[in-house]
């Protein structure tokens, strides 16, 4: 065979493997999975949490967007001179409610609560609702252990916020990241090119379809299946090569 004829053959080749990959691709029962604003998400959940602390707490929430918190170290400060000349008072008798002791009180419930995020996001899975549910149940745990210190509502409603903010970005990258590698459109536009070389092996072997077909259900569905129906992709291409008249014999391409 010519040259110019295996160029020709190859060429046909792409063109057929991209008329078929658009029609098997738009025939695929699910959508390329749309990335959710972790922020909204848990702004919700930090208001619901808030909503019976009454109004307070709720003008607290409404000053600012929550994306605005989390950006710099937590620090409790008191407001007022009168109050910060009776905060030294309470510092020097060791008195509960005093900056330094809630602000140990903070550093600490921060701790824990970074730990618990690094945790989930070992976990390389997408994010749930019941994540930010367990962080503020454990602010509100520790919180409820530590009455002695003496905080107030204002703490508080900082504390989640500043908290939850940092658990936001978190947790946007890691379904973001989650997406990225185990969404099934993602992984299969992806990995376009290595499937239109297994095209062409398949029409050289047929008798490879099956290996190829389960190749591509491991590589992109494996990872998936907690997100959308689990159903084999590559046998829907490679089906369509088996079932094509243009690929049932080699003499298709000759000249």
């Amino acid at each position: 065979m010519s040259e110019e004829n295996i160029k020709m053959k190859e060429e046909e080749l792409d063109e057929e493997f991209d008329k078929m990959w658009t029609e098997t691709v738009n025939e695929l029962s699910f959508a390329k999975m749309k990335v959710e604003d972790i922020f909204t998400s848990v702004s919700h959940h930090l208001r619901t949490n808030l909503e019976q602390k009454g109004s307070q707490a709720n003008g607290l929430l409404s000053k600012k967007p929550l994306k605005e918190y989390g950006l710099v170290p937590f620090k409790y400060t008191v407001e007022g001179f009168l109050n910060k000349g009776a905060d030294k008072v309470k510092q020097w008798f060791k008195i509960p409610g005093n900056a330094k002791a809630v602000q140990q009180t903070a550093d600490s419930i921060i701790t824990d609560c970074s730990q618990m995020m690094t945790d989930k996001m070992k976990k390389k899975s997408n994010c749930h609702d019941t994540y930010i549910e367990e962080i503020l149940n454990m602010i509100d745990e520790r919180l409820q252990n530590n009455q002695e210190v003496g905080t107030d509502i204002t703490f508080e409603v900082s504390l989640k916020q500043h908290i939850c903010a940092d658990a936001a970005r978190r947790f946007q990258k890691m379904h973001e990241d989650f997406l990225q590698k185990k969404d099934p459109y993602r992984c299969l536009n992806k990995n376009k090119e290595k499937f239109l070389t297994d095209f062409k092996d398949v029409f050289h072997n047929v008798d490879q379809c099956q290996k190829k077909a389960e190749e591509f259900t491991d590589r992109c569905l494996k990872h998936a299946v907690e997100d959308f129906d689990n159903r084999s992709l590559g046998p829907d291409i490679i089906g369509e090569m088996r079932t094509s008249e243009e690929f049932s014999t080699r003499m298709s391409f000759q000249y």
